[in-house]
């Protein structure tokens, strides 16, 4: 069973990144590889070669069910691009553990994976993330963190998201708090 390199105590091996279809490779991550992250919802994050490797991504069901539903991260967030200062990626997150076909727009896989980008380079930075795309509901995430002495002191996350639907909700009387 192949490992990728990256945090030690957080890797996805083959069999893993096999749930979504890809081949994770042994060797140094290019910068995060395949790993695990989460700053209240928990993700495994896969690191592919280009936008198009993304967009052909799927998630394998039965597979899912088998390796990653039980395990500490079973959202699983597929993206490419430069983790860095003014850079870019572009993403597309599944998480059917929660009822999420896939997702347009992840705030918190965005914070995770900033985190996670500013520990593992040891200074600030900030980037877009894009994502939606391939749904038909794209969306601009603006991503960053602040370090500071190798730790992360502050995450920030904004963007903007398509438009889909807007309504109302009626509450009835009784259920309403009187004052």
């Amino acid at each position: 069973m192949a490992m990728t390199e990256c945090k030690a105590d957080a890797v996805l091996d083959n069999n893993q990144a096999q749930a979504v279809k890809l081949r994770v490779w042994p060797g140094k991550p290019r910068p995060l590889g395949a790993h695990w992250d989460g700053m209240g919802v928990n993700f495994a994050f896969v690191e592919v070669a280009s936008s198009e490797a993304v967009d052909r991504s799927a998630l394998d069901h039965a597979a899912w069910r088998r390796v990653l539903a039980d395990s500490w991260g079973s959202q699983v967030y597929v993206f490419a691009g430069e983790l860095r200062k003014g850079g870019e990626i572009y993403a597309r997150m599944f998480a059917p553990g929660f009822g999420i076909a896939e997702d347009a727009a992840t705030g918190a896989a965005a914070a995770a994976i900033a985190g996670a980008a500013g520990l593992r380079h040891g200074r600030d930075l900030a980037f877009d993330i894009r994502q939606g795309v391939k749904m038909g509901r794209p969306s601009l995430i603006r991503a960053s963190a602040r370090v500071e002495d190798g730790k992360v002191v502050e995450i920030g996350v904004g963007g903007a998201t398509a438009f889909v639907a807007t309504g109302q909700i009626e509450v009835p009387d009784q259920l309403l708090a009187r004052g």
